[in-house]
């Protein structure tokens, strides 16, 4: 082609903005009704309308489609228009936009593709005011120069004088256009491409005018929940399309949405979406019927369930911003979401749960495929024309797997993007979001809850801690379980101190519903104790079968580690395992699946709760010497955050089991020179230390290191005794004063050594 002067079109006059705007907004109900919308001027039934856009800027400028498969329309609107020939009249002016574009898509101009007759279109969108020959001569023309064969004249398409007279008028213009442009006129072949780009759409919006009506009953039966705002919607984007048109502005579905939104008006999801959104709902049904058996106490005589102020404080910093929810384990964030995916979904808004710890994707590719859906999740979500959306992620931290846990966040991230009209919460353990940048940067402060369930360390971020049970729910005792309300009456303060952390209560709880002996449990000062305790009366007792419940529990474990998933099926039990099974599963420490009203599916295994796991792995895979739980962590890479947890356990079980601490500081400095574990692995035992440490003689097997003529383990030992000191920072610990732990004195003798 040759070169080409720049031309461009103007902007719709304010006459025309009425009318441009009406069809704008018809195209934004075809776009919202998307496969139920008939697709206009000849395209195939498969392609939906992605996108409309009013003044454009380009050539053709009144409104800009795109379509699905990649397809695009220019459209010149005009309410009333004849078939005239003078160069300045509407119909010669629209003819000239149309080849303006034309070429400027040609030459790619800026970036712009060519058009292409059997995917693009040069749309003249005229009123029904228009002359005969626009209504009916020039679109059965064009109709027939779509496909008109490149050996047969132009001139041959027109069946008739009038579509023999509405050709040589165009041609005429098209040429001008060209020259003008130019400065020769259209070739052949370029006046065949353009006249197969064109069509000729015709749209009547007067009073109960034939295309305002097929759009009101497309709103209707398609777009709107309520079939008596279909009026409304109509209104109100007629209205946002004229603003549009003014504007240079323009929308795709979810703007398309949202205006409707705005007007609370209730819509229907797309229809393509529709499956991928059951399948969400209903995995969400069987995700919170597992959730569920957290948020209370199964005793022999019943369900004991404490009422706690923490959901609805919650629900109320979830009506102004997402958020995260954190709290050390076993604090009861597992069921402060059940509870609170319960209250929204009774006040009609919609919910998605999923469960990091029972997902085993590594991607979102993956995540799909998991779920069974047809489409992204966020492409799902951003799609979903919900009145209030509110996904949430439970237990983070419990993704068994750094790919898991980095798909999951990618999620997030791309629904913050894509779907801002969602609600974000998700759930994750205090140490984990501590050390998790990209998670924090996710939630910026905003609102705010209450000061009892402000974390002081993430003060930045937007979150609500979830505080141990107050004196007045620990009250609720005395009419749910009289018996352990009497026996908390008379324990130790440590104890009472103990049971204020959900987990612990319920464990406490279940043994005394259970008939043990209250002689057993007033001893108790530490959460490890009473696992223990907890530990030998369910899995130990009677002895003849222990070592077959430990075996099936072990088998359990590696399961779960070798399958990124705290769910195990059943199937993959071994055969001499299962007499285990019924003793394990009647004294809650493993569970059955339950799914959407409470059915229990016997396929599907998995520990009654997160820290049982932890507790088991921690006694099960890591009580072993210290060369073998560094070669254990060391042989896979992620191994180290998908069981952090139980290395905690386990690393404090060795801190409370020897009165010098020499296992427990073997373990966290091999662990801490080997250089195939992260370094997430060390800050274990560092911040266990930052915690547990009273004397110099807590840290005697670390300050020999420190001070040791071998040049690696003083190395070692350096930076094991810079990450204590950098967690006592960091827990806001005293570092010196009648409180605080020997860190003065501890720098005072390196100095001197």
């Amino acid at each position: 082609m040759r070169a080409r002067r720049t031309g461009g079109g103007g902007h719709a006059t304010a006459g025309g903005v009425d009318f441009q705007a009406r069809v704008a907004a018809w195209l934004g109900v075809g776009m919202l009704a998307e496969t139920e919308f008939e697709p206009p001027w000849g395209w195939p039934r498969n392609v939906t309308i992605d996108s409309v856009r009013s003044e454009t800027g380009e050539s053709a400028d009144d409104i800009w489609v795109r379509v699905s498969s990649l397809r695009r329309a220019f459209l010149q609107a005009k309410r009333s228009l004849n078939l005239e020939e003078a160069a300045g009249s509407e119909f010669g002016k629209a003819l000239r936009q149309f080849a303006n574009q034309y070429i400027s898509c040609h030459d790619r101009i800026d970036g712009r593709e060519p058009l292409d007759p059997s995917n693009d279109r040069l749309v003249l969108a005229v009123g029904g005011q228009s002359s005969e020959p626009i209504r009916l001569h020039l679109p059965a023309l064009l109709h027939r120069l779509r496909n008109w064969p490149t050996d047969r004249r132009l001139t041959d398409a027109a069946s008739n004088v009038q579509e023999a007279r509405a050709l040589r008028v165009s041609l005429g213009h098209l040429n001008r256009a060209f020259h003008d442009r130019t400065g020769v006129d259209a070739t052949d072949v370029e006046l065949r491409q353009l006249l197969a780009l064109m069509t000729v759409g015709i749209y009547d919006f007067g009073d109960g005018g034939s295309t305002e009506r097929e759009a009101l009953s497309l709103l209707r039966r398609s777009v709107v929940v309520d079939p008596g705002r279909a009026g409304d919607a109509w209104n109100a984007l007629c209205h946002a399309t004229i603003g549009d048109a003014a504007g240079q502005s323009g929308m795709d579905r979810r703007a398309a949405q949202d205006i409707l939104r705005r007007e609370s008006i209730a819509l229907r999801a797309p229809r393509s979406y529709r499956d991928d959104i059951a399948k969400l709902t209903a995995h969400t049904d069987r995700t919170l019927g597992d959730l569920k058996a957290l948020s209370d106490i199964a005793l022999r005589r019943g369900r004991a369930k404490i009422a706690r102020m923490i959901p609805a404080e919650l629900e109320r910093l979830v009506d102004q911003s997402s958020c995260v929810v954190v709290g050390d384990p076993g604090s009861g964030k597992s069921a402060t979401l059940y509870e609170l995916a319960y209250s929204l979904k009774g006040a009609g808004a919609d919910v998605i749960v999923l469960a990091a710890d029972r997902l085993a994707a590594g991607s979102l590719g993956a995540l799909r495929s998991e779920l069974n859906l047809q489409r992204e999740i966020v492409e799902v979500l951003a799609s979903w024309p919900t009145q209030r959306g509110v996904l949430l992620i439970d237990a983070l931290d419990a993704a068994r797997g750094d790919r898991t846990q980095q798909a999951l966040l990618d999620l997030l991230e791309g629904s913050r993007r894509h779907a801002p009209h969602w609600t974000i919460v998700a759930s994750i353990r205090r140490f984990d979001l501590r050390y998790n940048q990209r998670l924090q940067q996710m939630f910026p402060v905003g609102a705010l809850p209450a000061a009892a369930y402000i974390d002081p360390e993430f003060v930045a971020l937007s979150h609500l801690s979830v505080a141990l049970l107050s004196d007045a729910e620990i009250g609720q005792l005395q009419h749910l379980a009289p018996d352990v309300y009497t026996f908390l009456a008379g324990a130790s303060a440590e104890l009472q101190g103990l049971v204020r952390v959900p987990f612990n209560l319920r464990l406490l709880m279940q043994l005394l519903d259970a008939d043990v002996n209250p002689a057993e449990l007033h001893p108790i000062r530490t959460q490890l104790e009473l696992l223990n305790l907890y530990w030998q009366l369910r899995v130990l007792t009677p002895l003849d079968g222990a070592d077959l419940s430990e075996a099936l529990l072990l088998f359990v474990c590696e399961l779960i580690v070798a399958g990124r998933s705290m769910r195990v099926s059943r199937a993959d039990i071994q055969p001499t395992l299962l007499p285990a099974l019924r003793a394990l599963l009647s004294s809650q420490l493993l569970v059955e699946s339950t799914g959407a009203g409470g059915s229990i599916d016997r396929s599907v295994l998995g520990y009654a709760h997160h820290v049982l796991f932890d507790y088991a792995a921690a006694r099960l895979l890591l009580r072993r010497p210290a060369a073998e739980v560094v070669g254990l962590l060391a042989g896979q890479t992620d191994l180290p955050i998908l069981i952090r947890p139980s290395l905690d356990l386990h690393l404090r079980w060795l801190w409370e089991s020897e009165p010098d601490h020499v296992q427990f500081w073997e373990v966290t400095m091999a662990i801490a020179a080997h250089p195939n574990i992260p370094e997430i692995a060390t800050l274990v035992g560092t911040g266990i230390a930052a915690e547990m440490v009273r004397t110099l003689d807590d840290v005697a097997p670390l300050l020999g290191a420190v001070t040791s003529a071998v040049d690696s383990e003083q190395k070692v030992g350096e930076r094991v005794l810079a990450h204590v000191l950098a967690s006592v920072q960091t827990f806001g610990l005293p570092i010196a004063g009648d409180t605080a732990g020997p860190w003065a004195a501890i720098v005072a003798q390196l100095s001197e050594a």
